[in-house]
């Protein structure tokens, strides 16, 4: 199992002021009456199996859903603001789904995260929107359909698809949990990815300069609003992995509380550390279904 090369509470603390140098990402694609993409939908992940997974993510503090049919995959959710996370299992045949290729990619190593969906207000405008701007196709189908999975070449480092913003119900959870605050990705070129997500998304990239690495945040949407976290060592010579997402961190209404359930379901939390922009954060020691987690609140 590939492990990260920065840490987990490095990342999810964001992006830290010191020892910085920021500069702000150009605007992407010019925008018509509305943005490309709204949001991030739901992170997706690979899973071994449904009940096993399941019950590991209700042990959390979670509320997941009843398994479903998704792409070719059986899947479940845990649905939070706005957001949540979409738990997949393999079909028999990987090749059938239309995130086929990503799935098995995945499955070389076992378990983990995918991609993300991306919420639209029209998937057709959105999709007709990116390949006008970028000049590249999504697949056609079998049926003759176009796919809503997104050309991987715009997606550094995952695997994305498009689909409706859903305005639906959104349980409370043991654990406090409300939403997703971002998704970690390790790309190659730190710089190129962010360039890449910002054309073809019309988003914009904060960006910084660490030591030994480079950063850069796209936040999307606005209102609790959820972002991609990209990460990439400065001297590609070092030996930068191939790009991949990696770990998501969550926010929490009431971290204590989060902090407590987890300890009640086994789980050595440490104590929370301050986050370099407000609040508090904490990442847990082990990765759940090869996901590295870390939870933020004040």
């Amino acid at each position: 199992m590939h492990k990260p090369s920065q840490s987990l509470e490095t990342n999810a603390a964001s992006l830290s002021a010191r020892e910085t140098e920021v500069d702000s990402g150009k605007a992407g694609c010019a925008q018509s009456f509305e943005p490309p993409v709204l949001r991030i939908g739901r992170a997706l992940a690979i899973v071994p199996s449904v009940g096993p997974s399941r019950k590991a993510w209700r042990k959390l503090g979670f509320v997941v859903t009843e398994p479903f049919a998704f792409m070719g995959c059986t899947a479940f959710d845990v649905t939070l603001v706005g957001t949540g996370l979409r738990l997949l299992v393999a079909p028999p045949d990987a090749a059938a789904s239309p995130i086929g290729a990503a799935i098995t990619e995945r499955l070389e190593h076992g378990a983990g995260l995918i991609g993300w969906t991306w919420a639209c207000q029209s998937v057709y405008r959105s999709r007709a929107a990116i390949e006008k701007a970028q000049g590249v196709a999504f697949d056609t189908l079998p049926d003759g359909s176009k796919s809503v999975a997104v050309p991987r070449s715009l997606t550094p480092g995952a695997t994305t698809t498009l689909e409706p913003l859903v305005h639906g119900y959104d349980p409370a959870h043991p654990n406090a949990v409300d939403r997703l605050t971002r998704i970690l990705l390790s790309v190659g070129d730190c710089d190129a990815a962010a360039d890449t997500y910002e054309r073809a998304f019309g988003l914009r990239a904060t960006r910084e300069t660490q030591t030994g690495r480079r950063c850069a945040v796209l936040e999307v949407g606005t209102e609790r609003a959820s972002a991609l976290q990209l990460a990439a060592p400065i001297d590609a010579r070092t030996g930068a992995a191939s790009a991949h997402a990696w770990g998501l961190v969550f926010h929490s209404e009431r971290l204590d509380e989060t902090i407590a359930c987890l300890r009640d379901a086994g789980v050595n939390a440490s104590p929370p550390a301050p986050s370099n922009h407000s609040g508090r954060v904490v990442a847990l020691p082990m990765q759940i279904g090869g996901i590295s987690l870390a939870f933020a609140g004040d």
